[in-house]
Parts: C-alpha cells; structure tokens; sequence
C-alpha cells in the first residue's frame, strides 16, 4: 500500500494529537485538595430483602505527590419490607497513591475508619383476635467500623476526575440506645463512583 504524503501528514497529526493528550494532564502534587462526590447502590439478598443507597462527600489533601488523608459526611438509606433506616455518619481514610508518569490514572490503596449513627423507624405486623395488627418502633444504632479500600481516580481533565473504589469495611464496636450492641462477625462490601475536582495551584510540567 502506498501512502502519499498528505495521508503522511495526516498520520502524523494523529501521533502528535494522541501523544498530546495522554501527556498533557499533569497527576497530583504535594498541598493540593480533591473534593469528591460518589454513590453507592447494593442490595442484600434474604427475606426480607434490603436496599441500600449511600452518597459522600469527601475532602482530600494530599501531604506529599502519594500520601493523600480525608474525611467527609457520608449518609446512607436502607430500605427493606415495612422499614426504614436512615444512617449518618463521618468517614475518615488515608490513602496511598501511585503516580503514574505522563498517565490519567491514580491508583490508589487505603485505610478508612468511620463514625455512624443509624435512625430506624420499622414497621411490625401481628395479629390479635383475627386482625393485624401494626405497630411501630423507633431505635438509634451507633456504629464505629474501619476497614480497607482499593480504587483509581482517571484524570479527564487537569483538575477533574473519575473516581471508583471498592471499599470493605466491619463494625468494630456498636450500641443501640446507649447500650452495647453484640452484632457478630462480617462486614460489608460496597463498590463507589464518583467525580473529583482537583484544588490546587498550577501542576509542575
């Protein structure tokens, strides 16, 4: 196949338009701040079956170009036959994030501990001489977990991101009503998408 010289050209804009914009991002820098929105949705099988959104707010300042710690409000409601339970809360996490020269993507792996209290107003049926019966029930469940997560940011712009993690977290310690609640073993594992907004000064070319 012959190639002439203006394909030639064409070619080579191509070459020069991709190399330029894989490299034209720069990643991360030590003082900047990433502020991120993502959300969860997972659903637990058995009976009754539970539904779960979870939406956060985090605020990320990177120390160094890897180590970067956060935290946000997070708030989470779950949804099941005949209850509701609302669940607020604070997470704290710590990442480590691996540059990747002249890339768009951050991987990243991480510790995260978290604070939440968790509000139910559920719904039980019985039935008292032939007829059911339905009566309601209020509870305030305090939760304190920690956990891992692992994730990657990709850089669509300079300053805005993609963010997906996986998160996996237990409860570590519980009450319900003041009192300490014994929940067992297990812990819960969510998947989280998002955007980022990178706050900093101009990136070191």
């Amino acid at each position: 196949m012959r190639i002439n010289k203006h394909d030639l050209s064409s070619i080579l804009i191509c070459i020069v338009s991709v190399s330029f914009f894989i490299n034209a991002y720069s990643q991360v820098q030590k003082g900047d701040m990433n502020i991120g929105f993502s959300s969860s949705f997972s659903t637990q099988s058995g009976t009754p079956r539970n539904m779960i959104i979870t939406g956060l707010i985090s605020a990320e300042r990177f120390f160094t170009d890897n180590i970067s710690v956060g935290l946000g409000p997070i708030v989470s409601v779950i949804t099941s036959d005949g209850s509701l339970t609302s669940i607020y809360g604070v997470n704290l996490f710590g990442n480590y994030n691996f540059l990747t020269k002249g890339g768009k993507l951050l991987p990243y792996v991480g510790i995260l501990g978290s604070i939440n209290q968790s509000i139910s107003n559920s719904d039980t049926k019985s039935q008292q001489n032939g007829n059911q019966i339905v009566n309601s029930g209020n509870s305030t469940v305090s939760f304190y977990g920690a956990g891992a997560k692992v994730g990657t940011k990709y850089f669509i712009t300079e300053k805005i991101n993609l963010d997906a993690n996986v998160n996996y977290a237990t409860n570590i310690y519980s009450t319900v009503n003041g009192e300490k609640l014994d929940i067992g073993d297990g812990g819960q594992i969510q998947i989280f998408l998002g955007l980022g907004v990178i706050l900093g000064g101009k990136k070191n070319k």
